[in-house]
């Protein structure tokens, strides 16, 4: 009776994604001589242990916490000819799930292997965006933190620390991991920081896709939450320029996927009872979400798609001429799944504008 563990699995995913991420992960990739264990996953801060990393990379690690993840994990970067080795790294790195990934040591001539990870990952089902300093990436899945200074004053310490961009972009990621489904990280309140490298003009800078640091003359936030993307089309909408629309989608595609490949792959015969069975567990689950994450007013729906199911019979020598769309969706598709759906999502408040007459 496997099936109705679909529906559970999915109300208990709906509940977590509007409370909180429910991966939460934050990871950075180091390069760090110290020791030689690769992974390491963190809870807490005080879980690093004395020695295991560089004075450097521990604050960077440290950096991380403050955002409040659920989770950190800290990638010590193979090492190739005696130098770091980011190919092989991110290859190694591939089945891991992480939200947010920080690469401190980021180097403009990386960029074309950064995006064929973030493409080869997504292909498997992996949802990571990275968060890389001074980066015009275009790019939904790549964060362009572009503060090349942050001072900061930490409640815990008397002295003043001072990061370079690249360092601080340990704590954006972190907090990104930390944030849930229902706000944005548009004016984040950095208490710590004290002073920072600020944009000439803030406005073209967030256009240009650029995470940049802002002072309202009383403190330093983010100033508005958008990915590295510039160029929109059809593929690659307006609505991607926001980090909180590119994390729910990943978040509602993460949730499918596993809920997917854990209770339904190998468990149930593929009938078209139960595909509908699996489509109305998906359709409650974004039932769940309207309100929150999805818009309630908007089209939020998967179904089993006549279309997709004509291409497979077709493909597989079947005259689909005379078949009704009907026939189509109750149609054998071998071990296929074919669905196709929409989703309408709900930005956070940022913008006002208020019209008073006198």
């Amino acid at each position: 009776m496997g099936l109705p563990e679909i529906l559970i699995s999915f109300q208990q995913k709906a509940v977590t994604a509007v409370r909180g991420s429910s991966r939460g992960m934050a990871a950075v990739l180091l390069d760090d001589n110290t020791k030689e264990q690769f992974l390491t996953p963190y809870r807490r801060e005080k879980d690093i242990g004395e020695g295991s990393w560089s004075e450097d990379n521990l604050e960077l690690l440290k950096l991380m916490f403050k955002g409040k993840p659920q989770k950190v994990l800290a990638v010590r970067m193979l090492k190739k000819d005696g130098a770091a080795d980011l190919e092989g790294t991110l290859k190694e790195i591939l089945p891991v799930n992480i939200d947010y990934l920080a690469f401190p040591g980021f180097a403009s001539g990386q960029i074309t292997e950064i995006k064929a990870f973030l493409n080869e990952a997504r292909e498997k089902g992996k949802k990571v965006k990275m968060v890389l300093p001074d980066c015009d990436a275009d790019c939904e899945h790549i964060i362009n933190f572009a503060a090349r200074r942050v001072t900061a004053k930490w409640d815990d310490r008397e002295e003043v620390a001072s990061y370079t961009g690249a360092q601080y972009t340990c704590r954006i990621a972190g907090i990104l991991a930390g944030l849930p489904l229902t706000r944005s990280s548009t004016y984040f309140v950095l208490d710590e920081v004290v002073d920072a490298q600020l944009e000439q003009d803030p406005d073209g800078a967030v256009d240009a896709g650029k995470f940049i640091i802002i002072f309202d003359g009383e403190k330093y936030k983010v100033g508005r939450g958008v990915t590295s993307l510039t160029k929109v089309s059809e593929e690659r909408p307006e609505d991607l320029k926001k980090i909180k629309i590119v994390e729910g989608m990943d978040v509602i595609l993460h949730d499918i996927h596993t809920t997917y490949e854990e209770n339904y792959v190998g468990k149930v015969v593929n009938s078209y009872d139960n595909k509908q069975m699996f489509v109305g567990a998906v359709n409650d689950y974004f039932r769940k979400l309207e309100g929150s994450v999805l818009d309630g007013n908007g089209e939020n729906y998967v179904e089993i798609s006549a279309e997709l199911n004509r291409e497979y019979l077709e493909e597989h020598g079947v005259d689909t001429t005379d078949m009704t769309e009907q026939e189509l969706k109750e149609a054998n598709t071998g071990a296929w799944m074919l669905l196709e759906g929409t989703c309408k999502f709900l930005d956070a408040a940022e913008d006002l504008k208020l019209r008073m007459y006198m």
